[in-house]
């Protein structure tokens, strides 16, 4: 690579040619346009211009005959600090629009009340079986009631069994403000047992309104150059705020010509690298839902729990695992003990609502070791929060579910008017 570079050779180019990264004071009655002429003038003899150019030449040539080379090269973006942190585009314009990116609210208020939704690369993993799916649909309901678009990528379920569970949640949710109303569950709205319910088409009609800005995409068998393609299709035909991206699930995401001769860990952590790679590139939220080993199934959940892939810990900007309460009672941190273990984990599955946990594992934009709490109520497919481990609120909050109904509306308004101010 050093013989592409063609700006700097020698010891005597640098002695020639001195770094310039500083800008000569202006009097005060200097104008912004001279200031401006100043910025670039100093950087006119900077050792590093064309070095980004020289670079993606280097990316493009077959010289080397590596094409996993190239293809690294390609995806490297180099940046002239002193050209970023001066200019009228670069740093202030990406901490605007990173700021413009910074508002999106999951609709959870013990999630939100700590922070938002940033934009980066979210990895959230459970047991089988436990909701996670479901949980992240209702965040993706959410988030695309209160303003924001979603892009649902389901490799493993169909629109219809996800559309059907989003309306039994609000079928459910409204009863809590009308015990006379009628609930159907995701299944008997699916085999039509509730077609003629005047609840159902109340719901169904409401739906629609409120998520004109939410698509699912079945993508059974896709790989992620089809994944990674298809969200930029939408970015270029689509103006205004960037999607919110849900990847539902990444061990299903099939591999490709190029990554055939990889192993299952390989090929997964290629998946991880290519959706962050889009992430960063886009400014996009991408949240991921992960399978995990079955040997910590009955185990608290861990870096160590998911499945195929270290790069889930190195490479995410926040890893959540979803787990039941349960798994925090003194059995399950002592080895052995299997038959008690699995035991009380399906008591404790076996109850409506299900007492479950979000707990934070990495968090590159605040605190971890936070946790979350959640009732899950699987027969209507619905979350409602319970509080987290904040140090302002050591135990979790008790709520009813008319007063999380209540404070779910007023949140999902309040950020909708947030999002068309902004």
């Amino acid at each position: 690579m050093k013989d592409t570079i063609d700006t700097v050779n020698t010891e005597a180019d640098l002695d020639e040619t001195p770094m310039r990264f500083d800008v000569e004071a202006e009097s005060d009655t200097s104008s912004t346009e001279n200031n401006d002429a100043s910025v670039e003038t100093s950087m006119q003899n900077c050792v590093f211009d064309g070095y980004g150019d020289s670079l993606s030449k280097s990316g493009k040539s077959s010289r080397s005959g590596n094409s996993h080379q190239a293809n690294a090269i390609n995806r490297m973006n180099v940046v002239n600090i002193a050209k970023y942190v001066a200019g009228k585009e670069g740093l202030t314009e990406d901490i605007e629009r990173y700021r413009q990116s910074s508002r999106i609210c999951s609709g959870f208020d013990n999630i939100d009340q700590i922070q938002p939704l940033y934009p980066g690369f979210y990895s959230i993993g459970a047991i089988s079986g436990l909701g996670k799916t479901t949980f992240i649909l209702q965040m993706a309901d959410q988030i695309a009631e209160s303003g924001t678009p979603v892009l649902y990528y389901a490799l493993e379920q169909s629109a219809t069994e996800l559309v059907c569970k989003s309306i039994a949640r609000r079928m459910y949710l409204h009863s809590l403000q009308d015990p006379s109303y009628e609930v159907y569950n995701s299944m008997q709205i699916r085999m039509g047992a509730a077609s003629e319910s005047q609840e159902f088409q109340e719901q169904r009609d409401a739906y629609a309104s409120t998520a004109n800005n939410q698509c699912i995409v079945e993508c059974s068998g896709a790989t992620v150059d089809a994944i990674t393609e298809s969200i930029r299709d939408f970015m270029a035909h689509c103006a205004g705020q960037p999607p919110v991206v849900v990847i539902d699930y990444l061990q299903i995401i099939q591999q490709n010509k190029d990554t055939a001769s990889m192993d299952e860990r390989r090929h997964i952590d290629h998946v991880i690298e290519q959706l962050k790679d889009l992430q960063m590139e886009l400014n996009l939220v991408i949240i991921c839902i992960c399978s995990v080993n079955r040997a910590n199934y009955l185990a608290p959940i861990g870096f160590e729990s998911f499945k195929s892939s270290g790069n889930i810990e190195f490479t995410s900007d926040v890893v959540w695992g979803l787990q039941l309460r349960v798994v925090n009672k003194p059995i399950f941190l002592q080895n052995g003990n299997t038959v008690e273990k699995r035991a009380a984990m399906d008591e404790a599955k076996g109850v409506s609502p299900r007492e479950i946990e979000l707990v934070v594992l990495k968090n590159r934009f605040g605190r971890t070791s936070t946790t979350f709490y959640f009732d899950y109520y699987p027969e209507h497919d619905t979350y409602i929060a319970r509080g987290s481990s904040n140090a302002d609120n050591k135990a979790a909050k008790t709520v009813s579910p008319e007063e999380y109904y209540r404070s779910l509306r007023s949140a999902l308004s309040s950020n909708a008017r947030r999002a068309t101010r902004g």
